[in-house]
């Protein structure tokens, strides 16, 4: 909780940096499609249900989280201090 408190957390501060956490997650996702194209060629050649079905899990659980960062931060960064407050 100490940690929070010497953060700075106004409206403001975390407007500005949206953009950059907007530009990260999307280059996560980008990230996810990327993996995603090479398991595909990958299991096709070496089948393992198993270990793919133990991948394409952890790629759906990680993009399901990139996807709920991204929609919370497009969202804040519609919002202004009226709607906050």
């Amino acid at each position: 909780m100490a940690v929070w408190m010497a953060i700075p957390t106004g409206c403001a501060t975390i407007v500005s940096h949206l953009p950059s956490v907007i530009a990260a997650v999307t280059d996560g996702i980008m990230v996810i499609d990327a993996i995603e194209s090479f398991i595909d060629r990958y299991f096709k050649r070496n089948l393992d249900a198993e270990k793919e079905a133990l991948v394409r899990t952890a790629l759906s659980k990680t993009r399901t989280a990139l996807n709920v960062a991204l929609r919370t931060s497009q969202g804040a960064e519609k919002l202004d201090q009226a709607q906050i407050d």
